[in-house]
């Protein structure tokens, strides 16, 4: 092809001029010219990715890579990614492309698009929305629907540029989209005042859903502290008293009265082996003296959802409410009074909705009224600022007390199954060691019986043998009397004198060596007893000193 026109100089300092004809700068040195494979012949759909310079590209893995020796099937792809081209049904395509007039766009750019995401996101047509704005329907214009549309309404300055195009000789057919929507919403009369109703009357029943349940719960926990709250008051009394005697002597001695923060702090005070605390002490006071009063944590239970509720945002929520009930109304009289306006469904529902919203907001005002007055005189009657302590911090702090005193309780239950598990254990133990006891002294006297009777045999075989030495070889059993242990002889048997003294001997001195084996049994049990007892006195004062050490560094 014959040369193109020579390009513009180079810049100071910059590469050579293109090469004639119009092409780009040589490859970088050392890359090597691009190669290049297959080509479609057919249109076809490509692919949106990110080119790397060819000189960036030889630092990278990319460099190494013979992608144009790869045996692509080129028919496959032209037949699965190839446009698609419609042939019109009269005509040339080519030709009623290029009589067919191309769309014109007035709007931003950056406001088009926007306005077109928000038609394609909802999957609304223009004439639905119109016909939902006339009409009001909520099936179609929910919250979230009305407030992008809120947002996404035509401004003064664009429409009167679209009427500018149009009076110009324009046509609305040439017209984007976006600016045909436009154009639409702009047939409607106070389309703005008329949205802002629409929203206020989709929002109005969910905010009235969020206050009038906050306030009943602050309702509920100040009436519930008034009616309910004497046992509540028996344990300030207690508390009271019991400070009063441990400030004793000192400048904190001698209360009247304490704030209600000070209820979390009893926890604080610990008792001189450091084991357990005030409020254990408490717990246990009111279990053994005045039982009926523990019902007080489940009197005061409402006080925990009062908590939740921020009575700041609440108050300003509830003001704002009733400030944007008066500009609806006033927007609503701006519609229907509006010239050159047709009635329509907004007359019949806006104006009856309304009047109904104003009655809720007054009913929610009472309300409002009425347990801020009560708030007060609670916060007033325990001693608190109202203005510094919200609802939530005053229900707050009991709460937080309701919690250490049912923890407290737990603790006290189990230290108390504790003590008992132990006693029942001793009882146990003694009861082991006394059947022990007796079982050993069972088994001794048996011992001594076995031993006695042993020796009474003997020895009544050595009284025998002493008769029958006397009586001599020709011993008449028939003349001379028998007595009572000879009658146990049956046998006749006839026993060695040495024999019977050595037996003696040996019973006397085994009967010597179990007397001395059993005191020395009693002896090592009573010093293992001794040990065990030393030991564990050890560990508890070793304990105390490690927990008076911790509190000396706190």
């Amino acid at each position: 092809p014959p040369p193109g026109p020579p390009g513009p100089p180079p810049p100071p300092g910059g590469g050579p001029p293109p090469p004639p004809g119009g092409g780009g700068p040589p490859p970088p040195p050392g890359f090597g010219k691009v190669p290049t494979g297959p080509k479609p012949t057919v249109p076809m759909k490509n692919l949106m990715w990110n080119k790397i310079p060819p000189g960036a590209a030889k630092k990278t893995v990319f460099a190494s890579m013979d992608w144009f020796k790869i045996d692509i099937p080129v028919q496959e792809l032209e037949l699965q990614f190839c446009k698609r081209v419609t042939e019109a049904k009269t005509g040339d395509s080519k030709e009623d492309k290029e009589k067919k007039p191309k769309k014109v766009s007035i709007v931003d750019p950056k406001r088009t698009q926007n306005v077109s995401i928000f038609l394609s996101k909802f999957k609304m047509d223009p004439q639905v929305v119109l016909k939902a704005i006339n009409t009001l329907d909520e099936s179609v214009l929910n919250i979230e629907t009305t407030e992008a549309l809120i947002a996404y309404l035509p401004t003064k300055e664009e429409i009167t540029s679209i009427k500018e195009y149009l009076s110009g000789g324009g046509s609305l057919e040439n017209l984007e989209v976006v600016e045909r929507y436009f154009m639409l919403l702009n047939d409607i009369p106070k389309l703005k005042p008329r949205m802002s109703c629409f929203s206020f009357k989709l929002t109005f029943p969910e905010k009235m859903a969020e206050l009038r349940p906050a306030l009943l719960k602050i309702d509920k926990a100040v009436r519930d502290t008034q009616r309910k709250g004497k046992n509540f008051l028996k344990i300030i009394e207690i508390i009271l008293a019991i400070g009063n005697f441990l400030n004793g002597g000192t400048p904190r001695g001698n209360c009247s009265g304490f704030s209600l923060s000070s209820l979390n702090k009893i926890s604080d005070t610990r008792t001189s082996d450091n084991k357990s605390t005030l409020l254990h002490y408490l717990v246990q006071y009111v279990e053994q003296k005045q039982p009926e009063v523990l019902k007080w944590t489940k009197e005061l239970n409402s006080v925990r959802h009062a908590t939740k509720v921020q009575y700041s945002m609440l108050t300003t929520d509830l003001s704002l409410l009733k400030k944007n009930t008066v500009l609806i109304e006033k927007k609503i009289q701006s519609v229907v009074k509006a010239e050159g306006r047709t009635p329509d469904t907004f007359d019949k529902i806006m104006p009856p909705m309304i009047e109904r919203y104003k009655k809720e907001i007054d009913e929610l005002d009472k309300l409002y009224q009425k347990v801020n007055e009560n708030y007060i005189k609670l916060a007033e009657k325990f001693g608190e600022n109202h203005t510094t302590t919200p609802p939530e911090g005053f229900f707050g702090l009991i709460a937080d007390f309701i919690h250490l005193f049912k923890k407290s309780r737990k603790e006290v239950k189990i230290q108390k199954a504790k003590v008992e598990k132990e006693r029942k254990r001793k009882l146990q133990q003694e009861k082991k060691n006394r059947e022990l006891e007796r079982k050993r002294k069972q088994r001794q006297e048996q011992q001594a019986k076995g031993e006695r009777d042993k020796e009474r045999e003997i020895r009544r075989q050595l009284r025998r043998k002493e008769r029958t030495e006397k009586k001599g070889d020709d011993d008449d059993e028939d003349n001379e009397p028998q007595d009572r242990d000879d009658k146990d002889d049956e046998n006749g048997e006839n026993v060695d004198t040495t024999d019977i003294t050595d037996a003696l001997t040996q019973l006397r001195s085994g009967k010597a060596f179990k007397r001395r084996r059993l005191r020395r049994q009693d002896t090592l049990r009573q010093q293992r007893e001794k040990k065990m007892t030393t030991t564990t006195n050890l560990s508890n004062v070793f304990e105390q000193g490690k927990q008076s050490d911790g509190k000396r560094g706190k």
